[in-house]
């Protein structure tokens, strides 16, 4: 159960930025902005408050104008902490996609069945479909792990965004 779990978390970052508060948001208002096409850095999102905001990517395997359907979703917040402007980022993947994962190893369980009672001649096709069929959900979570750090990557990378607070000047 530990591997449904651990990709169903949500992780939490901060990062710290040299631009003003004002400055990240009208950058993050020109990137919300921008056309359903213009996939420059392949983001989108809206916000929610004054310093809050949600974003993701436009196109991954699922589209999305306003991150309510896509594979994961960044929820963030933009403040100033003693003179730093801080982004806190939370990475939440869609918990509804991750619930799609069960449906094909029903299908198997349902082709075993019919193997069993029916005994069927094209017995290497089924158990073909039954491996791809539970082979199929690994994938699935596999790729959501990926998403989620692929799109808290591009976006630190779009902002140019630091893991450490910026040293005092001198």
């Amino acid at each position: 159960m530990s591997f449904i779990f651990r990709h169903l978390r949500s992780d939490i970052y901060s990062y710290y930025s040299q631009k003003s508060v004002g400055d990240l948001k009208s950058q993050l208002h020109e990137l919300f902005d921008n056309k359903w096409h213009a996939v420059a850095n392949n983001l989108t999102g809206d916000f929610t408050s004054d310093n809050e905001f949600q974003a993701t990517k436009k196109f991954s395997a699922t589209f999305s104008k306003n991150g309510s359907f896509g594979w994961t979703k960044l929820k963030c917040k933009i403040y100033t902490d003693s003179d730093k402007t801080v982004i806190d980022i939370i990475v939440k993947p869609n918990p509804g996609l991750y619930g799609l994962t069960f449906i094909p190893p029903m299908f198997a369980l349902v082709i075993m069945y019919s193997i069993i009672v029916y005994s069927t001649k094209d017995i290497v096709v089924a158990i073909i479909s039954i491996a791809i069929l539970f082979v199929l959900p690994l994938v699935e979570r596999f790729y959501g792990q990926v998403a989620k750090n692929e799109l808290k990557n591009t976006f630190v990378n779009t902002f140019n965004l630091d893991n450490a607070p910026p040293s005092p000047p001198l």
